[in-house]
């Protein structure tokens, strides 16, 4: 069997999206999603067997944005007999159903996660992306079983950011990736267990600072600006936005955003700064008051470091 050039297959899709702004409009999403396999299929770098897998991605993210969205034509599902919106691997009423009957299976030994994990299962939107408490024994050589994974420390999980990045991860593909909850039976420590990235956005400048043409640099920032968006979308301020906290993963050649720790409703105000100190806005310190247009000046900043 023919070796599948993943980078080049994401490269592809890529662009391929670059050219279909709209894709993540909920507007007409059959429409985009064909145009996108259109372009795959007319790619002649592509082997038969890489512009199948691209299709396979394409499809995936089609069923994603029709459940998010509630939209697009539904389906029965042959197994519960109910109408779903995804349409190719699973069921998403099938998946939470399953869920359900699992929840007696396991406990973290407190209530207030427990409850936080089992409402992110209510609410998967992808059969990949169900989150799930993680017995610390499962983790060798921090790898989960056979995922490369990183390890964010928390003191309180229930706090805004366990909260945060379990809710609007789960929701979002472009936040990190957070695979579920551990704890550390050694300290008591509670960790986020999230999908590993290879860089961070300030690293990712410097390596390639002689090769980055204006283009690309304006690139970077036009991919950067909906990841915020998607944090307004939750009436949220992210309160810590700057270049450690935004993460590349060179498979797919996309920049995530990380790093939920004081990321919060914008109606509930913090008495502490914590962002670092070149990227706070003069009203922060002056008040010690976020709002969105912190993050606007966060987001100004990074526009000056790219």
């Amino acid at each position: 069997m023919a070796t599948i050039k993943k980078e080049l297959v994401h490269a592809i899709l890529n662009r391929a999206y670059g050219l279909n702004k709209d894709f993540n409009n909920q507007n007409n999403l059959e429409e985009q999603c064909e145009f996108l396999k259109q372009t795959v299929l007319a790619e002649k770098s592509l082997t038969k067997g890489e512009k199948s897998y691209a299709i396979k991605l394409i499809n995936e993210d089609f069923d994603y944005y029709k459940i998010i969205y509630n939209k697009e034509t539904k389906r029965i599902c042959k197994d519960c007999q109910v109408e779903c919106l995804a349409t190719l691997y699973y069921c998403e009423n099938c998946v939470r159903n399953y869920l359900k009957t699992k929840i007696s299976n396991w406990t973290s030994g407190n209530n207030d996660i427990d409850n936080l994990i089992q409402k992110c299962q209510m609410e998967t939107l992808k059969s990949d992306g169900i989150v799930e408490w993680i017995p610390y024994n499962n983790l060798q050589n921090i790898k989960y079983k056979l995922k490369a994974v990183s390890l964010r420390f928390t003191r309180q999980i229930g706090s805004m950011e366990g909260k945060s990045h379990l809710t609007i991860s789960n929701k979002y593909g472009q936040i990190v990736l957070c695979y579920g909850i551990t704890q550390d039976p050694s300290d008591g420590i509670y960790m986020l267990v999230m999908i590993k990235m290879h860089e961070n956005l300030r690293e990712y400048l410097q390596q390639n600072h002689s090769k980055l043409t204006w283009k690309d640099r304006i690139k970077i920032i036009y991919d950067i600006i909906p990841l915020v968006r998607i944090i307004y979308k939750e009436n949220a301020i992210h309160r810590d936005l700057y270049s450690g906290n935004i993460l590349f993963h060179q498979l797919n050649q996309i920049f995530y955003i990380s790093d939920l720790g004081i990321c919060g409703p914008a109606n509930k105000s913090l008495n502490s700064v914590y962002e670092n100190l070149p990227y706070i806005a003069p009203e922060v310190i002056a008040k010690k008051e976020y709002s969105f247009a912190s993050d606007f000046h966060n987001i100004g900043m990074l526009m000056w470091e790219i």
